[in-house]
C-alpha cells in the first residue's frame, strides 16, 4: 500500500504541470477544444463525490484534482477569446 502522503504531494505535481498549459493558454499558443476539456470533467467530478459520500477521506483528493485541473482549463479557455 502506499503511504497517505503521496495524497498531498500528487496534486501539487499535477498543478504544476497543468500551469505550463495553462500560461500557454493565456500566451494565446495553445487553444483548447472547450468540448473535450468538458468531457474530461464529467467522469472524475461524479468518481470524486461518490468516494467522499462514502467516507473515502484523503483518496478523494487526486480524484478530485482529476476534474478541477480541466475545469481551470476549460474556464480559463473560456475567458480567453482565441
Amino acid at each position: 500500500m502506499l503511504p497517505d502522503y503521496l495524497n498531498y504531494i500528487s496534486p501539487v505535481i499535477t498543478l504544476g504541470a497543468s500551469f505550463f498549459y495553462i500560461k500557454g493558454i493565456l500566451k494565446g499558443n495553445i487553444k483548447p477544444n472547450k468540448v473535450g476539456w468538458f468531457i474530461w470533467i464529467l467522469a472524475p467530478i461524479v468518481s470524486s463525490f461518490v468516494i467522499l459520500q462514502n467516507g473515502g477521506g484523503l483518496s478523494a483528493i487526486p480524484v478530485f484534482m482529476s476534474w478541477i485541473i480541466p475545469a481551470i482549463v476549460l474556464i480559463v479557455s473560456i475567458k480567453v477569446k482565441s
